[in-house]
């Protein structure tokens, strides 16, 4: 009884740490190496506009729960957030990614905010002026590069409307490194992981429209000579019919 009752405990264990999320949420969008070179950026602009500049990035994972969690960016370092106290002034870039499950029918979706505190920023307009749009947050080949240039954006777009000091920080960001790799994370996977069963409907309904087209020919009009009917009654031989001859001419009248 005692062994047994381990057994079942030892199994509940191993299907807690089974189904348990994971220690830490991996970043969907930007590495380490790439946070680095952010916050070097966002300090330059910092110390020449007198305003601190950050991203907060909130992900929702519904499918696998490996990318869900808050990720926070600004120019004092990589998970920290610009602090009210020591920053009065500050542009920050919040967006939101919600990854759907693969069973369902919705999709993954993302959005973006700017939100600026004692000073006139931009908004995300201003960055869809730009060509940056939230949707391309869901794009492996078009994410890090569209969030990393919409952060960069912020210090022009700022000394543009809120009349702090001029900077425009380098937006276009050279090849990806060797070790990047993708997220595997696209903007509608339902149609790409239900292909096959897509394939299969497309085959069943074109064999029964096809059956269907044989089962219901219509019937010939003349059908087997065993179906042909014919009149019922006594038999009657056929009449022969007599040899014509010709007649004789009437006799002449006097």
């Amino acid at each position: 009884m005692i062994g047994r009752a381990l057994a079942v405990a030892t199994g509940v264990v191993a299907l807690s740490l089974a189904f348990a999320a994971p220690a830490y949420a991996e970043d969907p969008i930007t590495d380490a190496a790439t946070k680095t070179e952010i916050v070097d950026s966002l300090s330059e602009a910092t110390e020449v506009q007198g305003v601190c500049y950050g991203w907060q990035l909130q992900v929702e994972d519904y499918d696998t729960g490996q990318f869900a969690g808050d990720f926070d960016l600004s120019n004092a370092g990589i998970d920290t957030r610009p602090d009210p106290a020591s920053c009065p002034k500050s542009v920050v870039l919040e967006a939101f990614i919600t990854y759907t499950s693969a069973a369902g029918e919705a999709e993954d979706f993302a959005q973006w905010a700017v939100v600026s505190s004692g000073v006139t920023g931009p908004t995300s307009e201003d960055l869809e002026r730009l060509g940056l749009k939230a949707s391309a947050l869901l794009k492996d080949s078009q994410s890090e590069l569209t969030f990393t240039n919409a952060v960069l954006a912020l210090p022009g777009l700022t000394s543009e409307l809120g009349g702090v000091p001029p900077l425009i920080l380098p937006t276009e960001r050279a090849t990806p490194p060797a070790d990047a790799r993708a997220t595997d994370r696209p903007g509608s996977d339902r149609f790409r992981e239900r292909g096959g069963m897509v394939a299969v409907l497309v085959l069943l309904i074109l064999a029964a429209l096809a059956w269907a087209a044989i089962s219901f020919r219509p019937p010939s009009v003349r059908g087997p000579a065993s179906l042909q009917r014919y009149p019922v009654g006594p038999y009657a031989p056929p009449r022969q019919q007599r040899p014509a001859h010709p007649r004789p001419p009437h006799p002449p009248e006097f």
